[in-house]
């Protein structure tokens, strides 16, 4: 609550606000904070996520077979891959050969074999 008082002084009355006095003992009171002007908070623009690129990469130009080269390169393909199924076929061979071999070895170490009777 403001109250308006009336103070006599020089020239015609002016009037001036004091806070309001409290009946009782007057607590101490800290100083003022200043006071700053709130600001006007422009908000600022989002931007559109946009997709990150990689870093440009060179990319190599890929020159067309001729007929003849691509013929060449499929037989290539087609002879290495034969060589990798022989090998393929050989080495389970050889597998299945040592398997073969295990299982012998571990049926003739267990099962049991007629015993001579004394």
């Amino acid at each position: 609550m403001v109250i308006l008082e009336e103070e006599p002084g020089p020239g015609p009355s002016s009037s001036r606000l004091s806070p309001p006095q409290p009946e009782s003992h007057p607590l101490p009171t800290s100083p003022p904070l200043p006071t700053t002007p709130p600001r006007a908070v422009t908000p600022r623009p989002v931007p559109i996520s946009t997709p990150r690129r990689s870093p440009r990469r060179r990319r190599r130009r890929v020159t067309p077979l001729t007929q003849d080269a691509a013929r060449r390169e499929l037989i290539r393909i087609s002879d290495r891959r034969a060589e990798i199924e022989e090998a393929n076929r050989d080495t389970l061979i050889k597998l299945l050969e040592e398997i073969r071999g295990i299982k012998e070895m571990l049926l003739s170490r267990y099962v049991e074999r007629p015993r001579d009777e004394v």
